[in-house]
């Protein structure tokens, strides 16, 4: 699907999504998840650099040591003009429950994805 007028394919499909707030409803959140339908590219750890990888760039949200084994990449839309700069979320299995995701940062691409990376599926990100 294009989006009018800003030169992005989306690659996501929303399937529920659930909020819990603390009071306001327009404040805090003491929990949430939500499942999408999407192609997922899984990416193996960026201190393991004896491999070719998916992404050029790692932005962490938070530092964790030891860094995880292994992340993987959520590619929300694609950049179509001729100076492709895609970002990702970045999703590990969460160690609460292992059937769900949390983020765990940003990755930048400088170039077209190949459908061969991804695996369709169905994820909750808590």
């Amino acid at each position: 699907m294009q989006l009018p007028d800003q030169g992005i394919k989306k690659r996501v499909e929303i399937q529920d999504a659930v909020v819990e707030h603390i009071g306001d409803p327009f404040g805090q959140v003491s929990h949430g998840w939500i499942r999408v339908t999407e192609p997922l590219v899984e990416y193996v750890s960026p201190s393991k650099t004896d491999q070719t990888t998916f992404l050029d760039r790692i932005y962490p949200d938070y530092s964790q040591e030891p860094p995880p084994d292994k992340v993987d990449c959520l590619p929300l839309g694609e950049e179509t003009s001729p100076q492709t700069k895609n970002y990702f979320p970045l999703l590990v299995i969460s160690s609460k429950d292992p059937n769900m995701y949390e983020r765990y940062g940003m990755g930048l691409n400088n170039s077209a994805i190949s459908s061969d990376q991804w695996q369709e599926r169905a994820v909750t990100i808590t």
